[in-house]
C-alpha cells in the first residue's frame, strides 16, 4: 500500500504491533516487513521469543538502541508494558543522541534491508518444502 514517506522518513523508529500476539503465533507481517524493507529501528510487540525467532531467520535486532529484555516475557499485557516503556526510553532522549543511536545501527538496517529483498531468501522456504516434498514422494 501508499506509505506517507515524508511523515515516514521523519520519525527515527518503528513501534510495531504484530497482528497475533499470542504467546505462540510468530507472523512475518506487513507492519515488521516495512521497518525491514525501508530500515527502520524498530521495537515490536507479538508473541514471546518474536526477536529471537526473526534472529533465526537470519536477521539482526537493536539491542544496542532498545532494552529488548521484553521478548522473553511471557505475560501479554507485561510484554507490551515493556516494549512501550523501550520506546519511551528512546523518545526520551535528545534529537542528536537519537541520531547516533540511529547512525550506530544503520549496517543493520542495511543488513535486514539487503535480506528482506533477496529473492532466494524469500522463496527459500517453499523451495525446501517442494523439495522435500518431492524426495519423500520419491519424485526426485
Amino acid at each position: 500500500d501508499l506509505i506517507p514517506y515524508d511523515l515516514y522518513n521523519s520519525t527515527y523508529i518503528d513501534v510495531i504491533a504484530e497482528t497475533e500476539s499470542s504467546n505462540t503465533a510468530f507472523i512475518i507481517t506487513e507492519k515488521i516487513s516495512k521497518s525491514l524493507i525501508l530500515g527502520k529501528p524498530f521495537v515490536v510487540y507479538g508473541c514471546v521469543d518474536y526477536l529471537k525467532i526473526l534472529k533465526e531467520f537470519g536477521f539482526q535486532t537493536f539491542s544496542t538502541v532498545f532494552d529488548e529484555g521484553y521478548d522473553d516475557i511471557n505475560n501479554n499485557l507485561e510484554r507490551a508494558q515493556a516494549v512501550a516503556q523501550s520506546a519511551i526510553e528512546f523518545a526520551s532522549y535528545s534529537d542528536d543522541k537519537k541520531q547516533q543511536l540511529i547512525n550506530k545501527v544503520q549496517a543493520i538496517t542495511e543488513h535486514n534491508r539487503n535480506l528482506a529483498l533477496d529473492f532466494k531468501f524469500l522463496t527459500k522456504s517453499i523451495v525446501d518444502i517442494i523439495v522435500n516434498s518431492s524426495t519423500n514422494l520419491g519424485i526426485v
